[in-house]
């Protein structure tokens, strides 16, 4: 052990790695480029579902694009994901009535919009950057699916 490999993690992700022969991402020494590579898609049901997933890059070699796709699956951060998805739209959706009701979808649609922006600007592979992406982009969303 070395310390370069010292990352500080939480009891179960240190557990699962721990258990796991499967090679990862390190975080310190990986460089999975600017992206984006982290991708929602928003599926219209009751209650709706955020559907995260990587979107390769073309500059990852075989062997990177392997050990992300096996950390986000090892992780079950599409699992995370979601639910961090889901708390916040439940956060958020009383003001999203309100603009639809006052602004309609265009107005929910240019909120969105913007709060993606300021998340792409700060941090532009964060999974609130690639879900209010995928929200602003989403008609059914927009347009009072969140209210399901």
């Amino acid at each position: 052990m070395t310390p370069d490999n010292l990352l500080p993690a939480c009891y179960d992700c240190n557990k699962i790695k721990l258990d796991n022969q499967t090679p990862t991402l390190n975080t310190y020494f990986d460089d999975l480029g600017p992206g984006p590579w982290l991708k929602v898609e928003v599926i219209p049901a009751d209650p709706w579902i955020p559907e995260f997933s990587l979107q390769v890059q073309a500059t990852w070699s075989p062997e990177l694009t392997a050990r992300a796709q096996a950390h986000f699956d090892l992780f079950g951060l599409q699992k995370f994901y979601a639910y961090q998805a889901n708390r916040q739209v439940a956060g958020i959706r009383h003001f999203l009535e309100e603009l639809l009701a006052s602004q309609g979808m265009a107005g929910v649609r240019k909120h969105l919009d913007g709060t993606a922006e300021s998340w792409q600007t700060s941090e532009p592979n964060s999974w609130e950057a690639a879900l209010y992406a995928a929200l602003a982009a989403s008609d059914w969303f927009c347009s009072g699916g969140f209210a399901q």
